[in-house]
């Protein structure tokens, strides 16, 4: 087997096992982690001007809203 070919195997082995591991994440952690990245998503769009100090305030407000599950 030729170097390039254990490489790209060690990577997707690699890979495999980061998103096992990703599944392990709890519920609550998981939305956790979800409502962490979508408030600095949020925070970047106001820096960038894309939203108003009071779009991001009710945006991060809403979070801890739950949303309705309807599709």
């Amino acid at each position: 087997m030729s170097k390039k070919t254990e490489s790209t195997e060690q990577k997707n082995e690699s890979k495999t096992k980061t998103a096992q591991s990703i599944t392990n994440i709890s519920e609550e952690n998981l939305n956790e982690l979800l409502k962490a990245m979508k408030i600095g998503f949020y925070k970047d769009f106001r820096k960038r001007g894309m939203l108003t100090d009071e779009q991001l305030e009710m945006l991060i407000a809403n979070q801890d809203k739950p949303v309705k599950e309807s599709a």
